[in-house]
């Protein structure tokens, strides 16, 4: 089984992330952030510690900008947890890998709400 992070684009975002079914975590971020060099590999651990249980993907805001306004991503890294396309928690900044999986597993009961 394959637990990468998918790479989200403009042209797919309403079918990957707004129209999924539950939980999604999408990491917003940018090539020249020196926070997000720092996060990716982070980011990449939990994904592969919660492969099965929550899909991780990531948008790179340069190539997609007008997909992070609309969004309202005003700074990088951000990360979104969506619960069946609609969001559910930010988190502003970077944090450590259990951090990051404590915060998404708050979610991981609310799945059904």
């Amino acid at each position: 089984m394959d637990y990468s992070v998918h790479e989200l684009n403009a042209d797919t975002w309403m079918s990957d992330v707004e129209q999924s079914i539950g939980i999604m975590v999408v990491y917003f971020w940018a090539p020249w952030c020196g926070h997000c060099k720092m996060f990716t590999p982070v980011y990449t651990e939990a994904a592969a510690k919660m492969a099965g249980k929550v899909r991780f993907a990531k948008l790179n805001c340069d190539e997609h900008s007008s997909t992070a306004i609309q969004c309202k991503v005003t700074g990088t890294p951000t990360v979104v947890v969506y619960i069946n396309g609609k969001e559910a928690d930010r988190i502003v900044g970077s944090l450590s890998k259990d951090a990051l999986i404590d915060r998404i597993s708050l979610r991981l009961g609310k799945e059904a709400v």
